[in-house]
């Protein structure tokens, strides 16, 4: 095929309609392969709406599963000796995490990844861990120790996913929103 600078006057009508049947395919292909990735992104947009349905009703449904995982892991690592030991105390710290992650994911769909610029004052995903963090400090726990029995609670939920039996690209997806809620967290509790 000539190149466009080599055309001049005397240059044949029918390599001008050659060009620009060749353009035409290449503008139908690309249309066709924006198409295919609007279909893919509605797709997958479809898929993330499902599998955040499914966590917000696994987590809801387990409650009691990652109260005794939590309790579990805060004695194995001895941080029970510091905390309360009523069960109703385990059930609201999890009811409150719980509760601050479905509202979060109810509003934005997913947690949005750690942002630099972020702030941490008027944040739904951190206001219930903030709160319970200075309660803590009020009480005498060291805003590490809390910190570190966080990274429990963080391990619950991803415990709670890797046993749902899940496809992997769902478990993928809700390790991600877990991970990313309890990073916003950490760094909330980091500020305080």
């Amino acid at each position: 095929m000539p190149k466009l600078k080599e055309f001049n006057k005397q240059t044949d009508i029918n390599e001008w309609s050659n060009v620009a049947a060749l353009v035409i395919d290449r503008l139908d292909s690309y249309e066709n392969k924006f198409d295919k990735l609007i279909e893919l992104n509605e797709k997958a947009q479809k898929q993330r709406e499902e599998t955040n349905q499914k966590l917000i009703r696994l987590i809801t449904d387990s409650e009691d599963t990652l109260m005794d995982s939590i309790l579990q892991y805060a004695i194995k690592h001895d941080y029970a000796q510091y905390t309360s030991t009523l069960a109703e105390a385990w059930r609201m710290s999890i009811s409150g995490l719980s509760l601050a992650f479905i509202d979060a994911i109810k509003k934005t769909g997913e947690i949005p990844p750690v942002d630099p610029h972020i702030t941490y004052k008027k944040n739904d995903v951190t206001a219930f861990a903030i709160h319970e963090a200075k309660m803590h400090r009020d009480r005498g726990i060291p805003s590490v120790m809390f910190i570190g029995l966080m990274k429990y609670y963080r391990q619950a939920y991803l415990d709670l996913i890797a046993k749902s039996g899940w496809s992997k690209e769902e478990k993928t997806a809700a390790d991600e929103n877990i991970n990313r809620f309890f990073d916003h967290t950490e760094l909330a509790l980091i500020r305080i």
